[in-house]
């Protein structure tokens, strides 16, 4: 499975979100140790919500303590502080201070890679053996459609 953006259909739309991001722990193939391993997906509109969703527990092999956050290439806690995603699951929804007030949003005309970051305390990425998240965003268009 690849980390691409998704944008949702009415019926799956819910809750406000527009779009979603989801993958597995075999997307994230480091080798070395409690090293961090990121995955950009770009993005183009305004950012008004971002929630992750962690359904299976990242586990596997000496892994630990295992972290994901949402954020963008120059801050990767932006979006989402690092949220626990070892031995059960989780939720945290605009729990960075990239959209921390409500009328807050972020705009990206051009595109721009929002960043999901998987880090292990102990052992490498490589070595899990399950896990699955989703990351859900609230993105408007800010291109003009003809009628």
């Amino acid at each position: 499975m690849a980390v691409t953006l998704r944008e949702l259909s009415v019926n799956e739309a819910g809750r406000g979100w527009t779009h979603e991001i989801s993958f597995l722990y075999s997307d994230f193939t480091e080798t070395t140790n409690a090293t961090k391993e990121t995955k950009d997906v770009t993005i183009t509109g305004r950012l008004k919500d971002v929630g992750l969703y962690v359904t299976e527990s990242f586990e596997g092999g000496d892994v630990t303590d295992t972290d994901i956050q949402v954020g963008t290439t120059a801050d990767d806690d932006l979006y989402i502080d690092e949220t626990d995603a070892y031995g059960a699951t989780a939720v945290a929804i605009n729990s960075g201070t990239g959209l921390d007030t409500e009328k807050e949003v972020t705009t990206y005309d051009s595109g721009a890679s929002l960043r999901i970051a998987l880090t292990p305390a102990t052992g490498n990425n490589a070595e899990l053996t399950q896990g699955a998240a989703t990351v859900r965003l609230n993105l408007v268009s800010t291109s003009v459609e003809s009628v």
